[in-house]
């Protein structure tokens, strides 16, 4: 009896576990696509097909949603950059690997977002950029090192200014302030800001990799 009671409980607590995970997956492409404030908990319930009690079953309020939306749009971010380092040919590679993903990301997103989790959601504020200045930061800084082992990048950059130039080229775009939405679309901005990064960087054999690589895709 002890052994199925444990099954039974094991059982309720992954259901509700990927309950949760689905329900912040769906409510998450809600939020991207209209934006934070102008979005109630019962617009997210009607969207999903389900109470308003529901969703407070598995999110105490608003800022608890938003929060877990994005710490797994986060983990989804982290995963994405270690499958890119693990699949690419070099360092050039990583980088157009992962630059494809962010670009379909940005493709959804409401510019309003970065705004509104700046302004009402500090705790989620705080994660994010603590995010950009290490997690990206590292990530960009590793694949310079790497670019440059591999002599494809120019040898005499220095890897942790041009991250951090590369992080607040992201910023920027993101704040909507000089790219102003909808006359810039941030996946066009993006595109061209990581060609200008990625130019910037390789030197001729680079270069040339490069150009062979942009004409098959």
């Amino acid at each position: 009896m002890e052994t199925i009671s444990l099954y039974i409980v094991s059982l309720v607590y992954i259901c509700t576990v990927n309950l949760k995970e689905t329900y912040t997956e769906k409510a998450g492409k809600i939020l991207l696509r209209l934006g934070i404030r102008s979005v109630t908990v019962d617009d997210i319930a009607r969207e999903l097909g389900v109470s308003k009690k529901t969703i407070y079953v598995y999110f105490k309020n608003k800022k608890d949603l938003v929060l877990s939306i994005l710490k797994q749009k986060l983990k989804k971010d982290r995963e994405k950059l270690k499958q890119s380092v693990e699949e690419s040919e070099n360092a050039i590679d990583e980088l157009l690997i992962m630059s494809k993903y962010i670009e379909e990301e940005f493709y959804s997103i409401n510019p309003s977002i970065l705004h509104d989790i700046k302004k009402y959601h500090t705790e989620a504020w705080d994660i994010l950029e603590k995010h950009k200045w290490t997690f990206v930061l590292n990530g960009i800084e590793k694949n310079i090192y790497r670019g440059i082992k591999e002599d494809i990048y120019h040898n005499e950059c220095n890897p942790s200014i041009i991250a951090k130039l590369y992080v607040g080229k992201c910023d920027l775009i993101m704040n909507g302030e000089i790219f102003e939405y909808p006359e810039h679309k941030l996946d066009l901005v993006f595109r061209d800001a990581i060609f200008f990064h990625i130019r910037g960087l390789v030197n001729s054999k680079g270069l040339n990799y490069l150009q062979k690589r942009l004409k098959n895709t």
